[in-house]
């Protein structure tokens, strides 16, 4: 069965890594199932070591998805350019307020919110959730058109 293990970011405000502006939900990385991840990103491992999650430092969490092919995962990762056609706050640093500003955003986003309350619930409590890929396409959209992925 095809099966990828993707690593999405969980914090809800954005971001800057590697010179792309993520938000949650934004996929980052893609890897087979059954990928072995570090504690940081993989929150089991860190509950299994260290017990409670207060001191957990991931902002981040695991879905894997079956159906879905790892290089096809990757493709949502890939960032588009924002052309620098207006001042931005949200994105311009104090030192630039009065400059256009280029972005580069992640394409594509999760609706973490809109996700069945169980694998919300998964998610939070430990940062892992699996869904078929059918049941994923209606809460990944691609952030300029608002496309879903296709199953």
């Amino acid at each position: 069965m095809t099966v990828a293990d993707v690593l999405f970011l969980a914090v809800n405000k954005g971001s800057i890594d590697n010179g792309v502006y993520s938000w949650g939900g934004d996929p980052i990385q893609a890897n087979p199932g059954n990928h072995s991840w570090g504690e940081e990103e993989d929150k089991r491992l860190w509950l299994a070591k260290y017990g409670g999650d207060s001191r957990w430092p991931g902002k981040l969490f695991i879905l894997r998805i079956n159906g879905l092919t790892v290089n096809r995962a990757r493709e949502f990762i890939v960032p588009h350019i924002r052309p620098a056609t207006v001042i931005d706050p949200e994105f311009n640093s104090p030192d630039d307020a009065d400059k256009f500003v280029t972005v580069k955003l992640c394409c594509w986003n999760l609706d973490v919110e809109g996700l069945p309350s169980e694998i919300r619930n998964s998610i939070n409590d430990v940062g892992y959730a699996e869904m078929e890929l059918k049941d994923v396409t209606p809460f990944f959209r691609n952030k300029s058109t608002g496309e879903c992925i296709c199953a």
